[in-house]
């Protein structure tokens, strides 16, 4: 079943306005709409615990004006929709996500057309909530239907064409399809260096992506110098400290995970999680991610009995001992 939608606290009848004009109900619809867009556009791709309790009494109203988004132009229209499947994402609630991703699709196919540009995004975010649940079937299908509007309305060589044909990879990768994703990584790679040039950060992500297809495959002397010349264009152009660029640092310090190059990647993993705490804060996913990862690095030392040729570092250390003492409590 749909999730309820709340009922809208607008009372529909005319309001005058400080000039003495009234307002009819179309007006209103329209500004309810409006303003509720305004707060959908604050929902963040991940949401969070905290952003979970903020959202939790602004919802209802951003679902009781979805209804109106018809009344709003063009590129504030799938707000409400987005929004509203967002919340229910970020706690796992599908059945609600889905119902309100859907109904963005419905929406955007009713009022531009099966085959345009707005509804190919509409597209793409239903098939990454299917990814996120393993239907990978269901994503395929939408996933190609998304590129061929893209490849129509803007051309082979768009930089929508390398994000459609990036995401396909991944499904492909995650399917251990490797032999398809990597030709469409490639093609998005070389769009990519075209449209922005060798040193742009969307350069760097499409090498970010092939090396990771490169690892998966256990290719990792391809891999290792996508990695370096990508971890090189994000220190560049977006700064030592910025996330992308502790993104990237998680990234080579798994391929050296992979190899058991364990004194290369424990400095790479320090990093990153101190760009995360300081940028995002300890309770952020990325951070908690990165800890995770951390974790299973040093459970990996342990158990191939490399953990003596760690640093000393004081995170290291303290890890090590709070892992050592849980294996002897069982």
């Amino acid at each position: 079943m749909p999730p309820r939608q709340a009922e809208c606290p607008w009372i529909a009848c005319g309001c005058q306005t400080e000039g003495g004009d009234f307002l009819d109900t179309a007006d209103l619809e329209r500004n309810f709409a409006q303003a509720m867009e305004a707060v959908a556009r604050t929902i963040p791709q991940t949401v969070t615990l905290k952003e979970i309790d903020r959202l939790k009494h602004l919802i209802p109203h951003i679902e009781a004006a979805a209804p109106y988004s018809n009344l709003l132009d063009q590129k504030d229209c799938v707000w409400l929709h987005i929004a509203a499947a967002r919340f229910y994402e970020g706690q796992s609630l599908w059945q609600p996500a889905e119902y309100w991703y859907e109904g963005c699709k419905n929406m955007t196919e009713a009022r531009f057309g099966s085959d345009h540009p707005a509804t190919a995004s509409s597209l793409h975010n239903l098939a990454w909530l299917h990814y996120s649940q393993g239907r990978y079937r269901e994503a395929e299908r939408l996933l190609l239907q998304a590129l061929d509007i893209r490849q129509t309305q803007f051309g082979q060589d768009h930089p929508d064409t390398a994000t459609s044909l990036n995401n396909l990879a991944e499904l492909y990768r995650s399917q251990g399809r490797y032999s398809e994703a990597e030709p469409l990584l490639l093609q998005a790679l070389d769009i990519r260096q075209t449209q922005f040039g060798q040193d742009h950060p969307d350069t760097a992500t499409g090498l970010n992506n092939l090396a990771a297809l490169y690892q998966s495959q256990g290719r990792y002397r391809e891999a290792e110098p996508l990695l370096l010349q990508a971890l090189d264009i994000y220190r560049t152009q977006l700064g030592q400290d910025h996330p992308s660029t502790a993104q990237s640092l998680n990234n080579l310090a798994a391929l050296y995970q992979s190899q058991g190059r364990y004194r290369e990647a424990e400095p790479l993993y320090l990093q990153t999680l101190t760009i995360f705490i300081q940028k995002l804060g300890t309770d952020h996913p990325s951070t908690q991610t990165v800890l995770r990862n951390f974790l299973h690095f040093l459970q990996q030392a342990i158990a191939t009995e490399q953990s003596d040729r760690l640093s000393d570092h004081p995170i290291t250390q303290d890890l090590l001992k709070q892992l050592t003492a849980e294996d002897q409590q069982t």
